[in-house]
């Protein structure tokens, strides 16, 4: 099976960034690029930061994790984006 990693850039449905073989794992994709809102020139995620209680704050748009399961695959790309793009690479 091929699955469609999505491009948060391009209109949902539209276009896929990458193109990946899965066989015998998931992939979950995690990102805020379609959940915020903008308030006083300021975007706000609806991801969150457990540490602050804040809406995470840096740049990365989505996160994509192969995994064994859905469930791991899931959480690690939440956790990647609660990292950024720094500390979640």
């Amino acid at each position: 099976m091929t699955i469609g990693g999505p491009d948060p850039e391009k209109i949902p449905g539209q276009a896929v960034q990458k193109v990946l073989p899965l066989a015998n794992r998931a992939m979950a994709t995690s990102g805020d690029y379609r959940n915020f809102f903008n308030q006083k020139n300021q975007r706000f995620s609806h991801i969150l930061d457990p540490k602050t209680g804040a809406p995470v704050r840096h740049p990365l748009a989505s996160a994509t994790v192969l995994a064994p399961t859905a469930m791991q695959a899931d959480a690690a790309a939440t956790t990647v984006m609660v990292l950024g793009p720094k500390n979640g690479l």
